[in-house]
C-alpha cells in the first residue's frame, strides 16, 4: 500500500429580489451601509462573544476532542448568511479558527499563515488576478482554510499536518485601491490561487474585523 503523504499545516452568482430585500434589512436594521450595486457580492457580519454552555452541543464536542492546552473563546456570528459559531484559540502565534453552522455541524477550519506560506505557483496566480482588479493592493490577513471529514480535520489540527484528502483553500482579507477609492474585500482563492469568492466588506464605524 503506498505511504501517505502529509502537508506541512505551517510551512458570482446574481440575486433574486427576496435576497436583495433581506440583505437591505439586515443592514438597515444593523445600522450598516447598503449598496444596491454590489447585491451578492456584499459581506455584512457582526460577532459576538458568547459562553461555552451558548454553543450547540455537538461543536463542544468536536472542539474537546482536540484536548487542547489553549484557551478557547466561542463566538456567534450573524451574516446574510444566517448565524454560525466560531471556536478559536491560538497555537504558536497563529489564530484558530473553527466554524459551525447554526446546529454545530463542522464547517472548515481556517489557520493564520504568512504570506511566503502560500506556494509560490498559487501566491503569483493571486497577485495577477488582484494586479488585474486593483491599482495597488495590500493583503491584510491570510487563512489556510481547511475542508474535509470531521476526523481528517482533527488529526490536522492535532499532528499539525495536511492528511490528503482535505481541500485547501485560502481566504484573504484585501484592502484594494481601484478608481480612486480604497475598500476592504474578502477573496476565497483555490490551492492553485483561482478566485472561488469575492466579496466587499461593509463595516459600520463601530464595527471592526476580529482577528
Amino acid at each position: 500500500m503506498a505511504r501517505k503523504q502529509y502537508r506541512n499545516l505551517y510551512p458570482l452568482s446574481g440575486c433574486g429580489c427576496a435576497q436583495l430585500f433581506f440583505l437591505f434589512l439586515a443592514f438597515f436594521l444593523n445600522g450598516g451601509i447598503f449598496e444596491p450595486s454590489l447585491c451578492a457580492q456584499v459581506k455584512f457580519e457582526k460577532e459576538t462573544r458568547i459562553k461555552r454552555t451558548d454553543v450547540p452541543q455537538s461543536a463542544v464536542r468536536m472542539i474537546d476532542l482536540l484536548e487542547l492546552d489553549e484557551k478557547v473563546r466561542w463566538f456567534m456570528e450573524k451574516s446574510e448568511n444566517g448565524v454560525s459559531f466560531e471556536a478559536k484559540y491560538k497555537r504558536q502565534n497563529r489564530l484558530h479558527s473553527i466554524e459551525f453552522d447554526s446546529i454545530g455541524r463542522f464547517q472548515d477550519a481556517e489557520i493564520d499563515i504568512r504570506e511566503r506560506e502560500v506556494p509560490e505557483e498559487a501566491r503569483l496566480q493571486i497577485h495577477h488576478h488582484l494586479k488585474m482588479e486593483f491599482d495597488h493592493h495590500r493583503l491584510r490577513k491570510i487563512q489556510r482554510q481547511l475542508t474535509g471529514p470531521e476526523e481528517d480535520i482533527r488529526r490536522a489540527l492535532v499532528k499539525e499536518m495536511i492528511p490528503p484528502g482535505l481541500t485547501v483553500r485560502y481566504e484573504i482579507i484585501v484592502k484594494g485601491r481601484s478608481s480612486g477609492e480604497t475598500h476592504l474585500y474578502e477573496y476565497l482563492f483555490s490551492d492553485s490561487g483561482e478566485i472561488e469568492r469575492r466579496a466587499r466588506i461593509i463595516l459600520r464605524n463601530t464595527d471592526h474585523l476580529i482577528y
